[in-house]
């Protein structure tokens, strides 16, 4: 060959040329991995890159609606960015799947294919939502390519991908043999997945178990706002005792807003801008009439709760919490700031006519400080009286009945028809009740804030005049003895025909009348708080239940709960959570027994079963794309959340058309 190169001259330069360039060509078209998608990648554009392994940017896009599913109420959720973690995820299986040597034919496809079956990848963050989106835990959402007639139909099977994918056909049945080994890979993490009768039986127990317990709650700031004292003088000298944490409080607020609080109620008479005048000045009547009535030294609250159409203080006598009044519109802010503490108005806004008044103010270090003093002084106070009712309650829980009342009790209670044990229930729980609803009355009394007297007059200066008297009513007179009234003769007559006289009636004398009693004084606002503590009774809860009401953090009542048994059925000390105390007594127990389990043993296992299953394939994809680490790279603008153009409601049917994408 070299003999022939040296004969040629110029003539085998150009040959040996083009044998290079032959040689390149070879080379580029044949060299390993030649055609994978790192070959082709200059003709691609890649969404993602996988170990370097580029994700096509058509993949994507078909992988978005299926996602989605066709004709489908989808939810709201960034598809955009679930097909590139789909495409991912489903790559990083495909590797998984090589290495564990499982293998999916065509045949294989088609098969699944012709029984309705078309397998999408939903990756982990989205798993949660699976079924909304249509597809089983199997992997796989059905759509049929036939009719009854003919089950399988090529043209609507190819209608159906157009309008599903944009895909033809063969494109679809190659996504598809990806699709199908990921999911053999996550039957088989699914498949090794094993509960077993202890495990079973032990879940079994803790869903099964419940309590039902009584709850006391023992709030700081119901005890803050109506046991603590809050005078200016006792909350400047707590803030003297607590100087670093107010000027930590004092050095966050704004510079140039002096510190303040008000603290003000008001009575609202509904009337609007654009009312009759007639009405208007109704409304103004009434809201002067009420004033006067305040001014008298009527009870406010009770006039608000009558009165007010303000829905959100009327039940609390009118009232809103300290605040520096910014939060009002501007003829409001104006009185509450003009007023002095006991002073009251009629003020107009746009809602209508107010009969302000202003409870109290602080200004400068007490206002600052007040949260913080409410705040420990009220925790100080629910925790102290959380723990003298539970030593109140100490040897009087459980009930015992061998008590004579208790015995008495359960007699009367038989009386009604009750057998011995439903009596002696009924009984034990209403004295158990009543017993701790007594120790808190007892603990609140005793605790209360003294009811506020009388200023005593200045030296020099004279008493007060005192209020009048109610008219003591005289005695009655003693009656005189009742007239005889003759009764009329001749109604009876006796054998001989002689008239009987009646007995005489004697006439009923006049009864004098009673004065009325005075009316009660109302209840002070620490007994007709509604978060005053109280017993309260939840249904029967498992250990991940929720016994008290709108609790954010249930588990440290739940918990103390379960602890409890008959014979000592409340807890010793207070139990805090979300920053309440509470007191946790135990109603009724239901221990989960060998027997309900057998009944329930199949269908509980099965969905314990599921979930643990469903567990596995999750953190075994977690674990995929944490050992992947940074060898991933996204392409940003395929992943983000284009919803707002996609119009966002999650009703479209199908994601809207993405850059040059045509529409489906």
């Amino acid at each position: 060959m070299l003999d022939m190169f040296r004969k040629r001259g110029v003539a085998s330069f150009v040959y040996s040329g083009l044998m290079a360039a032959m040689a390149v060509v070879f080379v580029i078209q044949f060299r390993p991995g030649a055609n994978s998608q790192n070959s082709s990648s200059l003709s691609k554009k890649c969404v993602a890159k996988v170990r370097g392994e580029c994700i096509d940017e058509t993949d994507w896009k078909a992988q978005r609606y299926l996602l989605r599913g066709y004709g489908e109420q989808a939810p709201p959720l960034n598809y955009n960015k679930m097909a590139v973690d789909s495409l991912v995820e489903r790559t990083l299986l495909e590797n998984e799947a090589k290495r564990l040597g499982l293998r999916v034919s065509e045949d294989d496809v088609m098969q699944e294919i012709v029984r309705y079956k078309v397998y999408v990848h939903v990756p982990a963050s989205a798993r949660a939502q699976a079924r909304q989106l249509g597809i089983n835990d199997a992997g796989f959402r059905g759509v049929p390519f036939g009719t009854k007639d003919k089950p399988f139909d090529q043209q609507l099977y190819e209608k159906a991908l157009h309008n599903m994918t944009g895909q033809t056909a063969s494109e679809f049945e190659d996504s598809q043999l990806h699709e199908l080994l990921a999911a053999r890979v996550l039957h088989l993490v699914a498949e090794r997945v094993r509960v077993s009768d202890a495990e079973a039986w032990e879940q079994y127990a803790q869903d099964k178990s419940t309590v039902t317990a009584r709850t006391v709650r023992f709030s700081p700031k119901y005890f803050g706002e109506r046991f603590v004292p809050q005078d200016t003088a006792s909350i400047e000298k707590w803030a003297a005792e607590h100087k670093a944490d107010v000027d930590a409080k004092a050095a966050a607020l704004p510079k140039d807003k002096p510190a303040k609080l008000i603290k003000a109620r008001h009575i609202l008479i509904t009337a609007k801008k654009d009312d009759p005048a007639d009405k208007r000045a109704e409304a103004k009547k009434k809201a002067e009439d009420l004033l006067a009535q305040v001014k008298a030294g009527a009870d406010f609250g009770k006039l608000a709760k009558e009165n007010s159409a303000d829905p959100g203080s009327k039940d609390n006598g009118g009232e809103y919490d300290w605040n520096d009044g910014a939060q009002y519109v501007a003829e409001y802010q104006k009185s509450i700031n003009d007023l002095k503490p006991g002073e009251a108005n009629v003020t107009e806004t746009q809602f209508g006519y107010h009969v302000l008044q202003v409870v109290g103010r602080m200004d400068g270090t007490a206002a600052v400080a007040y949260p913080l003093y409410l705040q420990q002084k009220g925790d100080e106070l629910a925790k102290s009286a959380a723990d003298k009712v539970s030593a109140a309650l100490v040897g009087k829980l459980p009930v015992k009945l061998d008590d004579a009342a208790v015995k008495a009790k359960i007699d009367e209670a038989k009386k009604s028809g009750k057998l011995e044990a439903e009596a002696t229930q009924t009984v034990i729980d209403e004295e158990s009740k009543a017993r701790v609803e007594g120790a808190i009355t007892t603990v609140l009394k005793a605790m209360a804030p003294p009811e506020p007297k009388a200023a005593e007059p200045k030296p020099g200066e004279a008493k007060p005049a005192e209020a009048p008297k109610p008219p003591v009513a005289p005695a009655p007179p003693v009656a005189p003895a009742p007239p005889v009234v003759p009764a009329p003769t001749g109604d009876k007559k006796d054998d001989k025909g002689a008239a009987v006289p009646a007995t005489p009636v004697p006439a009923v004398p006049a009864v004098p009348a009673v004065p009325a009693a005075p009316p009660a004084p109302p209840a002070p606002a620490w007994e007709t708080d509604e978060r005053r503590p109280h017993v309260d009774e939840s249904s029967p809860v498992n250990v991940a239940g929720s016994p008290v009401n709108g609790l954010e953090d249930q588990q440290p009542v739940v918990q103390a709960a379960f602890k409890l048994t008959k014979e000592a059925p409340i807890t010793a000390a207070p139990v805090k959570a979300s920053g309440d105390y509470f007191l946790v007594l135990m109603r009724d127990r239901h221990e989960a027994t060998r027997d309900e389990f057998g009944k329930d043993r199949a269908q509980y296992v099965g969905g314990m079963l599921m979930k643990k299953r469903e567990d596995a394939v999750v953190n075994f994809l977690n674990d995929l794309r944490e050992a992947l680490g940074k060898d991933v790279w996204m392409d940003q603008k395929y992943v983000t959340d284009d919803r707002k153009k996609e119009g966002a409601g999650g009703g479209d049917q199908q994601p809207m058309p993405y850059e040059d994408e045509p529409a489906q």
